[in-house]
């Protein structure tokens, strides 16, 4: 990316806005800013103070005109960065959210590249699941299986059931759907039904069922695809990475992984 100090002025002026959004700044939300304008090779502390001072006499308008008038890929760059300060602490806060969309739509800024986007060959997986227990121990389980009849009878094998329903679109759900930008998909989990009656309180399962019913025994994360609702592993190792991480947080922290 090529652009001028006024322009790096106003792509920090919007980072800082950012940062302060929650109203604290944390290591997390510093780092993809500091690696950012690491990758300008002629970048030294006198000219980062230049980019700053010149920050502080831009007004709002100049602000959005210059990063309006960066090219496409350029563009895409700012929009990556934006959404990753915003992702840095694991939870979007309403007001990041709004800012965020304000300043994307402002600046006309492209959607964020999804982890499954970004993805490499060498990122690719065959299928993940993650199946959870009952006592939060996370086991990922993999099968190249597609068609509903043997896949679903497999999960099920994986639970120790006789089947296996859907659970989609409860909050938490689609707030950890929303934090990984899933493109066409969103997050699901299946528990098992016909099983075990002496299955334990799954609580993590109880938390992203997010109805205060507690729910009993082993389930399975995975995917669905928003058209025709097909079930389906993650794809690719980032993608499954990010998935149990902002999961665990959705459960205050009690699964049990390595």
């Amino acid at each position: 990316m090529t652009v001028t100090i006024r322009t790096l002025a106003a792509i920090w002026r919007i980072t800082k806005y950012l940062m302060h959004a929650d109203g604290s700044v944390t290591d997390d939300e510093i780092k993809p800013v500091y690696d950012f304008f690491k990758t300008f090779g002629e970048m030294n502390d006198e000219i980062f103070l230049q980019i700053m001072r010149e920050a502080e006499d831009l007004s709002n308008e100049e602000t959005i005109r210059l990063v309006g008038a960066l090219d496409e890929a350029a563009k895409q760059q700012i929009s990556d960065l934006f959404a990753s300060i915003v992702l840095a602490d694991g939870e979007v806060h309403e007001k990041e959210r709004e800012l965020y969309q304000t300043i994307n739509e402002a600046c006309g800024l492209p959607d964020p590249q999804s982890d499954e986007e970004e993805a490499t060959d060498d990122d690719a997986i065959e299928p993940a699941f993650f199946i959870v227990k009952d006592n939060g121990h996370v086991e990922l389980r993999q099968s190249e299986n597609e068609d509903w009849n043997t896949l679903g009878a497999e999960l099920a094998s994986w639970v120790g059931t006789r089947r296996v329903e859907v659970v989609r679109f409860t909050e938490p759900l689609n707030a950890i759907t929303e934090k990984l930008g899933l493109v066409n998909h969103h997050l699901i989990f299946m528990i098992g039904v016909g099983g075990n009656r002496d299955a334990g309180d799954n609580a993590p399962a109880t938390i992203l069922y997010g109805g205060g019913i507690p729910l009993y025994g082993d389930i399975i994360i995975a995917l669905e695809s928003n058209d025709d609702y097909e079930i389906e592993g993650f794809r690719f190792k980032n993608l499954a990475t990010h998935a149990i991480h902002f999961v665990n947080l959705a459960v205050d922290e009690l699964l049990i992984y390595d």
